[in-house]
């Protein structure tokens, strides 16, 4: 399977090197390649081997109350949203079906008269059939990520909405995997009498100036 991915992201190294005229692919003097896989969303960073060595994730979110409180609310959103589109990307579940139903219903009504000794007494029978036809469609996409860093965030005080891009590369990944490692060697139970002390509440103090626009990056090397 690892080398069947590999083989894959050569092929799409070579096919995206030879579209050098695409707005979607950008070619850099260290000889990586950068391709953006959607209008928003997903970006594929390649070294010069062919494989894959970034990628990125942007998604923007709209902030409903314009203060310090709403923009955070609106980057965690956008943070999350920006890692589920990576998950979306590298793999995803999709179903697709059709229910057809058919159904009969049928009514009898019965009236009698009387005039004078004779009677009479009629049935109407009523029956109804209809069809109906429901087309279902759902994607579910779920996954691990390992090594995410937050490389920019910011806040659009014209158009009121936040954004997050957030990444992985081997570098960051490998840094993972090796904090993960000293973690279990280095694991050891708590000593008795150093909890955590008290939790402290912050209450909402008075209104709040609307926020300028914002722009924060984190490491660029990552």
């Amino acid at each position: 399977m690892g080398m069947v991915r590999i083989a894959a992201a050569a092929a799409l190294y070579v096919a995206l090197v030879g579209a050098a005229d695409a707005q979607s692919v950008e070619k850099r003097p260290d000889g990586t390649v950068e391709w953006k896989a959607g209008i928003n969303g997903v970006t594929l960073e390649f070294n010069p081997a062919g494989g894959v060595r970034r990628i990125y994730s942007k998604y923007s979110h709209p902030v409903t109350i314009a203060d310090k409180r709403g923009v955070h609310t609106a980057t965690v959103i956008a943070e999350e949203k920006a890692k589920g589109e990576i998950v979306r990307f590298l793999e995803q579940d999709v179903a697709s079906g059709r229910v057809v139903n058919e159904f009969e219903n049928t009514v009898s009504k019965t009236t009698q008269e009387k005039a004078g000794d004779g009677r009479s007494i009629s049935t109407v029978d009523q029956r109804t059939i209809g069809q109906s036809l429901t087309e279902l469609s759902s994607s579910m996409a779920s996954g691990t990520l390992s090594g995410v860093v937050v490389l920019e965030s910011g806040y659009d005080e014209k158009e009121q909405e936040a954004w997050v891009v957030v990444g992985l590369s081997e570098k960051s990944m490998s840094a993972a995997q090796a904090t993960r490692d000293m973690l279990k060697e280095k694991r050891r139970p708590a000593p008795s009498g150093t909890g955590p002390g008290p939790a402290t509440t912050a209450g909402r103090g008075p209104a709040e100036e609307a926020p300028r626009s914002v722009i924060r990056r984190g490491n660029t090397d990552f």
